[in-house]
């Protein structure tokens, strides 16, 4: 009986025993296991980071264009310069085509003054290029000298007047896909420059000239 009842503790303590050891190979294998499935989701996790990184589209940059020196030397050799006051189309004129409340009947200026006045025109001409370039519903990168033949019609007709011209409402329409212009678009809108904006025979030259700028 005594043998019996030591033979039965001596089973209970085997099997406790046994139970553990098979509990904590289960326990590591699953620890081994999920340790596996967290590293699979972190080198996942990983190749998707660089993959997005990889295909991200680059953020259109839109620069803010100015007219190159050939470009203001188109314009004044178009404009031409007086140092006396002049009549224009709506008020005298004087220099390089400046005209406002500072120019009257009678007025001089020196060169460097008409240079002066120049430059602080092609101010207000950038901005009115920029502006209208940015308005466009479309995303492109102009050639300078799409730039400075533009910039001589904003001169010449003033920014309301280059808004409303065949030229701008046809670049408008123009087709781009992943910033490359439709090249027939692009030659019918320049095409359309030699007839926009005419009041007077020397802008029938002048539109001329600027168009053979602008295709380069």
């Amino acid at each position: 009986m005594a043998e019996d009842l030591k033979f039965a503790l001596t089973c209970c303590v085997v099997c406790g025993v046994f139970g553990y050891v098979v509990n904590e190979i289960g326990k590591r294998a699953e620890n081994k296991q999920e340790s596996h499935k967290i590293e699979v989701v972190d080198e996942l996790m990983g190749e998707s980071t660089i993959l997005a990184e990889e295909t991200a589209l680059e953020p259109y940059f839109c620069p803010y264009y100015t007219i190159s020196e050939e470009g203001k030397d188109f314009i004044k050799e178009m404009e031409q310069c007086s140092l006396t006051a002049y009549w224009d189309t709506n008020g005298y004129s004087i220099g390089y085509g400046h005209h406002g409340s500072d120019v009257h009947k009678g007025m001089t200026i020196t060169q460097e003054q008409a240079d002066a006045y120049f430059e602080k025109d092609i101010e207000w001409v950038e901005v009115a290029v920029n502006n209208m370039l940015k308005s466009l519903p479309y995303e492109y990168n102009f050639e300078q000298s799409f730039i400075d033949g533009l910039a001589s019609f904003v001169y010449n007709c003033g920014a309301s007047g280059a808004k409303k011209s065949t030229f701008y409402n046809r670049l408008k329409q123009c087709r781009v896909n992943k910033g490359i212009m439709n090249e027939s678009d692009y030659h019918y809108t320049l095409s359309s420059i030699k007839t926009s904006k005419i009041s007077c025979k020397a802008h029938e030259k002048r539109r001329r000239l600027e168009y053979k700028l602008m295709v380069g």
